[in-house]
């Protein structure tokens, strides 16, 4: 059944930040060190924001030690942070929660390193019980590859020594432990699409999406999603630098050199940065490129999941005799059998019909048939000799 949604888009309006995020500058302005991110990653609940202050305060010390240094200088290539402290009083009634827990029990053991613990600051008389707190976001940016490209940007609690973790959520001290976040948290990295995509490390860490558990990878295919590691909750959200007009060939070329992924300019403008308007989701699909052409029976369309899986979509208007798309379904389910005993790959193959009216009750109904493989010499070929733009098949 067809299910056509406008959804609300993904772009953060300040009525959907708490009052305490008002005052978090935009880290993709032009001269920031975050200008050229792809994405960015802010933290949305007091947790998320009071674990972030403490990375940010530990980035504050200064140290003698090399490996420390080391340390800071490589959790710094992925934040962005607020060139002052700003009042939270969300974190400020986190910390009282804390610490009068702290009190009515044992004292907790200490990390390992104390040098590197974390003791946060008093409220000042008069502050109204707000403390101040370094705000920012996480970024990843195609100029900063992480440690290991092949594996993407680790996501995780703090790693000393030889394993770094790339992006930093909380130092790994005896209080984060209360996050759930893991030191091997997961992954994000950039897919076949040009699209950002999140997985997990390990079956025994808990990240979401939209309040959604995931084990596998998910592919942000629209310009925003909430995403949470453990109890720490953040907004990822496409940046500016991502609609730059040399973006997708910067992206080409991160593939390519980086990943060993062979693309086309032409195919990463099938799967372009989602849009900041409402996106068009037809099933499980997201129409990302448009209209790509037109025949006689219908448009001609480029969409994606959140498993990356790039399909084309040809959306026709049947009337009340539904006998010849029958036919046409039966024709391409037959060519796609056919297709897939040859090993043929130069036909785009019927992987599913939908419609918004499966009993046939209704006069006119809208019928999608979406195939595969869209973004590769097939799509491909056909924009560039145009035959999406004639013929009524």
């Amino acid at each position: 059944m067809i299910k056509i949604q406008r959804r609300k888009s993904g772009s953060m309006d300040i009525s959907d930040i708490s009052s305490s995020q008002e005052t978090v500058e935009d880290p993709t302005l032009p001269g920031s060190s975050a200008e050229g991110a792809s994405i960015i990653l802010t933290p949305e609940n007091a947790e998320a924001r009071l674990a972030f202050f403490n990375v940010a305060e530990w980035l504050h010390k200064q140290s003698d030690d090399p490996q420390i240094q080391a340390a800071q200088r490589h959790t710094r290539k992925c934040m962005w942070i607020s060139p002052k402290q700003h009042k939270d009083s969300e974190v400020s009634q986190l910390l009282r929660g804390a610490s009068e827990s702290l009190l009515s029990s044992s004292p907790i053991s200490s990390p390992r390193n104390t040098t590197w613990s974390f003791r946060p600051i008093k409220s000042k008389p008069g502050d109204q019980n707000q403390m101040g707190i370094w705000t920012g976001h996480y970024y990843i940016s195609l100029d900063e590859p992480p440690r290991n490209p092949s594996r993407g940007w680790v996501v995780g609690a703090f790693r000393d020594g030889l394993h770094l973790n790339d992006i930093v959520l909380c130092l790994h001290s005896s209080a984060d432990k209360a996050y759930n976040v893991r030191r091997n948290q997961a992954v994000l990295q950039i897919d076949d699409t040009g699209f950002i995509y999140v997985q997990p490390i390990t079956g025994r860490s808990v990240t979401k999406v939209n309040g959604e558990k995931i084990s596998r990878k998910r592919v942000f295919n629209q310009l925003s999603a909430r995403l949470a590691f453990g109890s720490l909750c953040y907004r990822i959200q496409y940046s500016r630098g991502s609609y730059a007009d040399d973006y997708p060939s910067r992206v080409q070329h991160y593939l390519e050199e980086h990943l060993d992924v062979h693309t086309t300019l032409l195919e990463l403008s099938l799967t372009p940065t989602p849009s900041e308007k409402s996106p068009i989701t037809i099933g499980q699909w997201t129409v990302s490129a448009g209209a790509v052409g037109k025949g006689a029976s219908g448009m001609v369309s480029i969409a994606s999941n959140v498993q990356g899986q790039r399909v084309a979509l040809k959306r026709v208007q049947v009337g009340k005799d539904r006998e010849c798309v029958r036919k046409v379904q039966t024709k391409l389910e037959t060519l796609a059998v056919l297709s897939q005993r040859k090993n043929e790959n130069r036909l785009l193959q019927l992987i599913e019909v939908i419609t918004d009216d499966v009993r046939s009750t209704n006069r006119i109904a809208d019928v999608c048939f979406v195939q595969e493989p869209a973004a590769q010499d097939i799509v491909s070929n056909g924009l560039t000799r145009g035959l999406f733009k004639q013929g009524d098949e």
